[in-house]
């Protein structure tokens, strides 16, 4: 599961993590997009996991838990919730307010034969710059195949703020 100590490790990214749940409670800063980049073992999944941990109810934790791995299965790539709907019940009210929240565990796997890991992501990140402003997209991803995704990206309004905020030389 990319966390080869079996716990979590409490790093500087695990606490911005956790100021990232509080934006997405707080009903004026909900953020649309959480994105973890870098290479293997930077602790992109163990951050996805506060992520998870702290936006559904404590009560149905180990049940969401499970619910997630099931649909990854089913999916293979993407797993989506419906929190405002058939969902509701794993998220607190101060989460239902989003239409759709979608996770993806590793972005830089492509799961179909026909279509690149880049190619995935630019229509995950595409989708969300033309959906409704209540979605949510969380995923973790590998730089290389982020810099290949915004290269498919025609709207450079969507590419480079994401890029600038991933390598700020840029």
């Amino acid at each position: 599961n990319g966390r080869p100590v079996r716990s979590q490790i409490r790093t500087t990214l695990v606490v911005k993590a956790e100021g990232v749940v509080r934006d997405i409670h707080d009903d004026t800063a909900k953020p649309r997009l959480i994105m973890f980049a870098g290479g293997a073992g930077n602790g992109k999944t163990d951050t996805l996991e506060v992520i998870l941990g702290g936006i559904c109810e404590p009560a149905l934790l180990e049940e969401f838990k499970q619910e997630v791995r099931r649909r990854i299965v089913a999916s293979g790539r993407k797993v989506v919730f419906k929190p405002s709907a058939e969902d509701a019940r794993f998220f607190p009210a101060s989460v239902r307010g989003y239409s759709q929240i979608a996770f993806v565990q590793d972005a830089s796997e492509s799961y179909e034969k026909s279509e690149s890991a880049s190619s995935m992501l630019a229509k995950d990140l595409e989708g969300l710059h033309v959906g409704t402003g209540s979605e949510l997209l969380v995923l973790c991803v590998n730089r290389g195949v982020l810099y290949s995704a915004a290269n498919e990206i025609k709207d450079r309004r969507l590419v480079d703020p994401i890029l600038r905020a991933i390598d700020p030389v840029n």
